[in-house]
């Protein structure tokens, strides 16, 4: 079950199932500014408990009458399966009455940070000065914004909302049939993922970022806010791209790539340092792009003396494999 429902009577919790709350998706909230209370929450209707929940409420509202204390809260799963709560209200036992199949009740507006659940066509409107604590919290359609989360599109699918705010992917065209984005990624505002594109693990795209159509970017990638990238480019793993690049060629593993146009600027030492690379394997990388763009030699030549001169390392290997198979050739070196 992706989203779990609870009652807080009495400092217990009891879990409730689906059937509990008999007009959960029939409820909209919305907010209001007013005149003297700030922002104020807001629902169509009551909730209506059945069954356990029912029961539960009756029992504490004949003991304490008005005085009586709860609340119901909602928990969604995320993307590392653990139940986060998106939204909590107390109850309004002044409110409350009950029928044989029904307890109905409404709920205290005491926060402003609380699930939205309310139909596709729902406007919001949040007034300039309203404290919302936690945009986080805020839910359209049971899709928490603001957070990073791993989909796969396929060709076909339909996906009709965002999860994050600002950000878009498209879906797999006939090309590839899917665009993948993988885990752990931080994809900032305004960002784009355009069709059939394989965004890797653990990677940061900086605001504004466009990838054009079937763009690959490798594991641990940075790319700086602003950049440009164009269709079928090869992003290698553990690279750093400054901000505002324009990328037509494929960029290689574990180097830097600034200036315009863009060109290697050394590797990237810093980042390799913090991901636990040794000292001696640093160097042995430093040692592959001196052949690559220091020497002289055209790279077919320089990856032929690479491999016949440098030991053998899983890195030397991902790099040699990277720019033999490079479809749009890898970018210039120093300019």
């Amino acid at each position: 079950m992706l989203t779990k429902y609870y009652l807080h009577i009495d400092g217990s919790d009891f879990e409730l199932s689906d059937d509990d709350l008999s007009n959960w998706d029939g409820i909209q909230c919305s907010y209001k500014r007013a005149s003297y209370d700030g922002v104020v929450r807001s629902f169509t209707s009551q909730f209506e408990f059945v069954n356990r929940a029912k029961d539960l409420l009756t029992e504490i509202y004949l003991r304490d009458g008005v005085n009586a204390a709860a609340s119901a809260s909602v928990h969604v799963i995320n993307d590392k399966w653990e139940y986060d709560k998106v939204f909590e209200c107390p109850l309004d036992f002044t409110t409350a009455s009950w029928e044989d199949y029904a307890f109905k009740i409404s709920s205290v507006d005491n926060s402003l940070a609380a699930l939205i659940k309310a139909g596709k066509s729902t406007k919001y409107e949040l007034a300039v000065g309203t404290d919302i604590a936690t945009e986080g919290n805020m839910l359209f359609d049971r899709l928490p914004l603001m957070e990073t989360l791993t989909y796969e599109f396929t060709q076909g699918e339909q996906y009709d909302e965002c999860a994050d705010i600002y950000v878009t992917v498209n879906r797999g065209t006939a090309s590839k049939g899917r665009t993948v984005v993988g885990n752990n990624c931080l994809i900032m505002a305004y960002s784009h993922i355009a069709h059939d594109c394989c965004v890797g693990n653990n990677i940061i795209i900086s605001n504004a970022t466009q990838l054009a159509g079937e763009v690959i970017v490798d594991d641990y990638a940075i790319i700086g806010g602003g950049t440009l990238v164009h269709q079928f480019c090869h992003l290698g793993s553990h690279i750093m791209i400054q901000g505002g690049a324009l990328i037509n060629k494929d960029v290689p593993p574990y180097v830097k790539a600034a200036r315009e146009p863009i060109s290697y600027a050394g590797i990237n030492s810093i980042g390799l340092r913090r991901r636990n690379f040794s000292s001696d394997t640093i160097r042995e990388i430093q040692d592959i792009y001196r052949y690559l763009y220091l020497s002289g030699l055209n790279v077919s030549d320089a990856v032929a003396r690479i491999e016949a001169e440098l030991p053998a390392t899983p890195e030397r290997d991902e790099i040699i494999m990277f720019v033999r198979n490079s479809k749009r050739g890898i970018i210039k070196g120093y300019v």
